[in-house]
C-alpha cells in the first residue's frame, strides 16, 4: 500500500502540532517539570517532522520542509542545552525571546519558496515573531501570554496556508 502525504496534510500537522503544543504548554507549565515539557514538544513535534520526511522523499527531495525540520531541532536542543547546563542566557525570562526569534527566521525562509498572498502571509509572520521577541525584552507584562501570542502568530498562518491554496 502506497500512502501519499499531500502538502495540505503536511502544512495542516505542522499548524496543528505547533499551535497545540502552546495551548497545552500553556495550561501545564505550572504542573510540568522543564524536562517533561522537552518531552512533550519532542513527541509532539515528530509528527510533523515524520511526515514532512515522507513528503520530501515523495516529492524528489523538496527541501521545503527542511527550514522547519531544523527549526524544531535547534528548539528542542537548545533547551536541552539550556536545562543541562550546557549553555546559560543570563535573563530566563529572555528565553522566551528565542521561541520567536526561530519561527521567525524560519519564516522568512519559508517566504522565499512562494509568491503572491502565500508570501504575505509568510512575510507578515517572520516580521510579527520578530516584534514579539523584540516586545519580550522590554515589555515583561506580555511575557505571561507568550504562549497563546505564539500559538496565534506561529500555528495559524501555516494552518491557514493548509487550507487558502488547495
Amino acid at each position: 500500500m502506497v500512502f501519499e502525504i499531500q502538502e495540505r496534510a503536511v502544512l495542516t500537522v505542522w499548524g496543528f502540532s505547533v499551535a497545540t503544543g502552546w495551548i497545552v504548554s500553556y495550561f501545564l507549565h505550572p504542573y510540568f517539570e522543564s524536562l517533561s515539557l522537552i518531552a512533550f514538544w519532542s513527541v509532539l513535534m515528530s509528527w510533523p517532522v515524520i511526515v514532512s520526511i515522507k513528503w520530501m522523499a515523495q516529492n524528489s527531495g523538496s527541501s521545503l520542509p527542511v527550514t522547519w525540520i531544523l527549526t524544531t531541532a535547534i528548539a528542542l536542543g537548545m533547551s536541552v542545552a539550556v536545562l543541562e547546563g550546557y549553555m546559560t542566557i543570563p535573563d530566563i525570562n529572555n528565553y522566551a525571546v528565542f521561541w520567536f526569534f526561530l519561527p521567525a527566521s524560519a519564516f522568512a525562509i519559508t517566504s522565499y519558496y512562494f509568491e503572491g498572498l502565500i508570501n504575505h502571509l509568510y512575510v507578515s509572520a517572520a516580521v510579527t515573531n520578530f516584534m514579539i521577541a523584540g516586545l519580550l525584552l522590554f515589555q515583561e507584562s506580555i511575557m505571561a501570554q507568550h504562549y497563546l501570542l505564539a500559538a496565534i502568530f506561529q500555528g495559524l498562518p501555516l494552518i491557514y496556508h493548509a487550507y487558502y491554496e488547495f
